[in-house]
């Protein structure tokens, strides 16, 4: 169902008249970052209820993974991408993780088995299981998301 976004803020006419046209880009900066983050909130951990949009997290039939810890293991990653798989999702240009600061950083020095050297987040190239990362403060911390997010859909009215 259609939801509807929007931010505001407060600006002095004094700003405005004292400054150059810079001021008003970094505002216009400002307030699209803060929609933005929002948007990506709302894909990944919507509520569904209340007048917000159901995210990847609160879609029924999706597949899962539930992890042993807070940060998966490799083989939990690769449980991930056979999921995906076995909906037939293991497709697209668009296959990554998403995953919060504190699991990034903790997956680099997670070893993907013991006394390997060999650590969750892949160096040089900064993948997981071959696939790109991107960090996010949106996704709530111990939540993994994999997936081809070129089929999370959200409409502008």
């Amino acid at each position: 169902t259609m939801q509807t976004l929007g931010a505001f803020t407060d600006v002095t006419r004094n700003l405005l008249i004292q400054s150059s046209l810079d001021v008003e880009n970094l505002i216009r900066d400002d307030l699209t970052q803060a929609m933005a983050l929002a948007i990506d909130a709302a894909g990944l951990e919507g509520s569904g209820s209340s007048g917000n949009p159901t995210g990847i997290r609160n879609t029924s039939g999706i597949n899962g993974k539930s992890f042993a810890g807070t940060n998966p293991t490799f083989a939990e990653v690769v449980d991930m991408e056979t999921l995906v798989a076995a909906d037939n999702a293991l497709i697209g240009t668009s296959l990554a993780y998403i995953l919060n600061p504190a699991q990034y950083g903790a997956l680099k020095t997670t070893e993907k088995a013991s006394n390997t050297a060999q650590f969750v987040v892949e160096q040089p190239g900064n993948t997981v299981n071959g696939y790109p990362i991107f960090v996010s403060n949106q996704a709530t911390a111990g939540k993994v998301y994999f997936g081809n997010f070129s089929d999370l859909l959200i409409e502008f009215l």
